[in-house]
């Protein structure tokens, strides 16, 4: 997923027995490019996307998936014709989309062998004698659930290996990410199910993450290793795509550098996860919105407050009661008002004023001074010392930048005020996301302080 290949081949269409030469190109965070030297369709004009295109190269088997026609051109005779597909799979041929269904994926994730800051090395040194004794002893794996038709498991493993021309040995400590489905499920939906693992590294490094191997198995696709006996495996099947998320600027984490790590909710950790995955499945919308700050974090428009503003919405119709009178007093005012105002022999304005008063959601002001009241902690109470006043600034705000209009423009907040508003929205709002996800508070209050710093402007 993050090192770059070409592959030569010869490419053909399922059930087809006409090959074209091409070169595939993969490099992280760019369009995947297929370049062949000659068409796979007999009309020049087809614009068509390609649901499969299949290739034999000098790596194997290649399966492209939805192939979408960039560009084609003749040049001395010759047709050329690019296609840019969205997933390659490489080791097995898939004729159709619908095949591409797993019960299992292997995978890794940028930072999330760091966050756990484990080891199972060890390590002696005897001074006297010079003597150095180094060891290693594998680390059980961590097994969890995630929902009724989906466990999961962390695996830790190494490689040892030793080098005569630099005299060095070396182990190097790695692990592997385990979904295991109950039933075959589409390979969309599983990535989908990475991507909240994702959210998590993303979230407790403080850093973007993202996955650096992808690998979908199943019991249907096996491989035979020959040795004193003939033993079939299921064959591992390397997935590819633009990942935007991908970004080599994205520093990789050093213990003691994460928001929170693995010390900190070991013992929970099963749950902790599950409850993760069940919360992202129920707002996922919230997730998007805080967790895209992550990505390009060096780069601040408007629309990231705008973003703080949609999910602090959200998440307080998520958490609490979403109507600002009850849902009966309401109906029984708004009858009340349209008995009073009688426009039966005016339905356009009857109608308009039904609208008007259809409306029971609380304001945004309001739902920002709840959230802030229900999960404040020594961080939020530091930088945020007025609640009332601060769900006005960020409404004024809100709504200048959805409409732009000059009178809102006066109260409105830009530049720095606006950065620092921002990222008290978010220090509210990831301060109630790990407050349910069942974070205890003085932990959450020391990730904020040196991770979510708050410019002083004195």
């Amino acid at each position: 997923m993050i090192q770059p290949f070409q592959l030569k081949g010869q490419w053909f269409l399922p059930g087809s027995n006409d090959t074209i030469s091409g070169l595939l190109r993969f490099s992280p965070g760019e369009p995947i490019l297929l370049e062949l030297y000659g068409s796979l369709s007999r009309e020049f004009s087809d614009n068509s996307t390609v649901e499969i295109i299949l290739g034999l190269t000098e790596k194997g088997k290649i399966t492209l998936v939805n192939c979408y026609p960039i560009n084609q051109n003749t040049t001395n005779g010759l047709l050329f014709v690019n296609y840019e597909p969205t997933h390659i799979f490489k080791g097995v041929y898939f004729n159709t989309i619908h095949s591409l269904h797993f019960r299992k994926v292997s995978f890794d994730l940028f930072n999330f062998y760091n966050w756990f800051s484990i080891s199972g090395r060890s390590f002696e040194f005897s001074a006297p004698n010079q003597h150095f004794s180094l060891g290693y002893e594998r680390m059980p794996a961590i097994s969890f659930i995630l929902k009724s038709d989906l466990n999961g498991e962390i695996s830790f493993g190494n490689s040892l290996s030793t080098s005569l021309r630099t005299n060095s040995t070396e182990i190097r400590e790695s692990l592997r990410i385990t979904f295991n489905y109950t039933q075959k499920t589409k390979f969309l939906e599983i990535l989908k199910d990475i991507d909240v693992l994702t959210k998590f590294v993303t979230l407790m490094s403080f850093e973007q993450s993202y996955p650096t191997s992808i690998q979908f198995m199943d019991p249907d696709y096996k491989e035979e290793f020959m040795g004193p006996t003939t033993t079939a495996v299921e064959k591992p099947i390397g997935c590819f795509f633009k990942d935007r998320l991908f970004n080599p600027a994205h520093s990789r984490k050093t213990p003691k550098t994460f928001f929170l790590d693995y010390s900190s909710v070991s013992s929970g950790f099963p749950g902790l996860i599950q409850k993760w995955y069940s919360m992202n499945q129920e707002m996922p919308e919230i997730f998007d919105l805080v967790l895209d700050h992550f990505n390009n974090r060096g780069y601040f428009k408007y629309h990231k407050f705008m973003e703080c503003a949609r999910a602090i919405e959200k998440l307080h119709g998520y958490l609490f009661n979403s109507t600002r009178i009850p849902i009966e007093k309401h109906q029984a005012l708004v009858s009340n008002i349209l008995t009073k105002v009688d426009l039966k022999d005016d339905p356009e304005n009857e109608n308009w004023l039904r609208n008007i008063l259809r409306h029971n959601d609380p304001f945004l002001s309001q739902r920002i001074y709840e959230v802030i009241e229900t999960y404040t902690n020594s961080y939020i109470q530091q930088h945020i010392k007025k609640a009332k006043n601060f769900g006005h600034r960020v409404t004024a705000s809100r709504n200048y930048y959805t409409h732009f209009s000059e009178e809102s423009k006066k109260r409105a907040e830009d530049g720095l005020k606006l950065l620092i508003t921002t990222r008290k929205l978010r220090g509210i709002i990831i301060s109630a996301l790990l407050t349910e996800l069942g974070i205890e508070k003085h932990i959450i209050e020391k990730g904020l302080q040196d991770h979510l710093i708050i410019p002083d402007t004195k």
